[in-house]
């Protein structure tokens, strides 16, 4: 039981990573497009 709640917890702080590592790119991204317009 000990186990299978610590993979429940991994897996999800894996997706909350993921999920803000793609938000950074996302803006990341949208900043480098607006900068390279100007």
């Amino acid at each position: 039981m000990i186990l299978h709640t610590d993979t429940q917890l991994g897996k999800i702080r894996t997706l909350v990573c993921k999920k803000r590592q793609s938000k950074a790119i996302y803006v990341n991204s949208i900043h480098l497009m607006l900068t390279s317009q100007s």
